[in-house]
């Protein structure tokens, strides 16, 4: 999966239009990453990649870009071309 594909799929748990989460976002930018919204990020990132990221690790990400950024470390994420 590319980083954009990734970045769809997390606009779609945290019903947003597509294209609206970006690298830079944080909890603070994004209104929908709120309880719910973490709880919908470890899902996808749990249905995607069969990878289980404890709450206390999401809450550790300052921002979509620290994710994105784990995710590539375990290699599940492919940079776009």
């Amino acid at each position: 999966m590319t980083t954009g594909e990734f970045l769809d799929r997390l606009c779609e748990v945290l019903n947003r239009p597509p294209g609206s989460v970006h690298m830079d976002d944080t909890p603070e930018t994004l209104a929908e990453w709120d309880s719910l919204g973490h709880l919908a990020i470890i899902g996808l990132v749990d249905s995607l990649f069969n990878l289980a990221i404890s709450d206390r690790s999401l809450q550790e990400f300052k921002s979509i870009q620290e994710l994105v950024d784990s995710l590539r470390q375990h290699g599940l994420l492919e940079d776009e071309s």
